[in-house]
């Protein structure tokens, strides 16, 4: 959450999605049990995850589709989110997007990103 530049207080809403995906992403690392050397998800004799193909960057800014077919013309198109993990159950090119606005989790693959982080760095104040 430091890399992605999320503020303190907001890494306490967050907290259990880093963590998720976190989890997630750890059983990808190639280990060696008994000579062999494999992914966790190899080693436990389980499928490896359709997410594999479409990894993104924690805290990575997108725009998420929220238009219905029924919403006016004038309304708004998409919400700014941010990339907080995969979607279990889903395709891989599913995402979960939180958005801080409404503290909200879109499950979405409706998703244009933006190639940056949510969060700007905050650079140090100096006082004087």
């Amino acid at each position: 959450m430091i890399d992605a530049n999320v503020p303190y207080l907001t890494r306490y809403k967050i907290v259990h999605e880093a963590i998720s995906t976190a989890t997630k992403l750890d059983r990808l690392v190639i280990v060696s049990i008994n000579g062999k050397k494999a992914m966790r998800y190899e080693h436990f004799r389980l499928p490896i995850p359709k997410f594999v193909e479409f990894l993104r960057t924690w805290g990575e800014a997108g725009v998420v589709k929220t238009k219905t077919k029924t919403a006016t013309k004038l309304t708004s198109k998409g919400s700014s989110c941010m990339f907080v993990g995969y979607a279990g159950f889903h395709a891989g090119d599913c995402y979960r997007m939180w958005e801080p606005e409404r503290n909200y989790i879109y499950i979405t693959r409706d998703v244009l990103w933006l190639k940056r982080m949510y969060f700007n760095k905050q650079l140090p104040s100096h006082q004087e």
